[in-house]
């Protein structure tokens, strides 16, 4: 098993681009622990926020207050994201030099890309119960951070297939 940080292992020799506060939270043994507020937004309609509720995505609110919880699991971080008295958990990893996370049946891929202080998250292909989806009927999750002074500003957009947008949340976040 390779000892290095799973963001070191996807971003290899790039890892080193990011902004120190990105760097210090990712390279954290053992995995980190960060605190903030966010700015929640559901779109519109019955059948989105029906969907959403499925789905467990936050509800909108404005100083919504999360904490997120990041634990290494061998070559695998389990990322539990605490808001609105519910907990939001995913699974990363790495596959192909592309981030993997996983939650319940689901599963999608995203490029790193580091702009500068920002790290994107871009979105590659989706699977559900190990099958993968065709683009046109694959959820689509974009994503992105802003490093700054002792944190980091984070914006993330969940669309479904055929419905658009459920929801998108952003906000600053200061690791602990």
């Amino acid at each position: 098993m390779d000892s290095r940080s799973l963001y070191r292992r996807v971003l290899g020799a790039q890892f080193d681009a990011l902004p120190e506060v990105l760097r210090r939270f990712h390279d954290t043994p053992g995995g980190g622990r960060a605190r903030g507020t966010l700015s929640v937004e559901r779109a519109r309609g019955l059948l989105r926020n029906v969907m959403a509720s499925l789905l467990q995505l936050p509800r909108s609110g404005t100083d919504v207050e999360v904490l997120l919880e990041v634990k290494v699991e061998g070559d695998r971080e389990r990322w539990i994201r605490h808001l609105q008295g519910r907990r939001l958990v995913t699974v990363q990893w790495l596959r192909d030099d592309l981030l993997m996370e996983s939650r319940g049946l689901t599963a999608f891929s995203s490029a790193l890309v580091i702009d500068g202080k920002c790290l994107r998250y871009e979105f590659r292909q989706s699977w559900m119960m190990g099958v993968r989806l065709p683009r046109w009927l694959a959820p689509l999750i974009e994503g992105h951070v802003d490093a700054g002074e002792g944190g980091w500003r984070l914006a993330v957009r969940i669309e479904a297939p055929i419905l658009g947008e459920l929801v998108r949340y952003e906000g600053w976040v200061e690791p602990l």
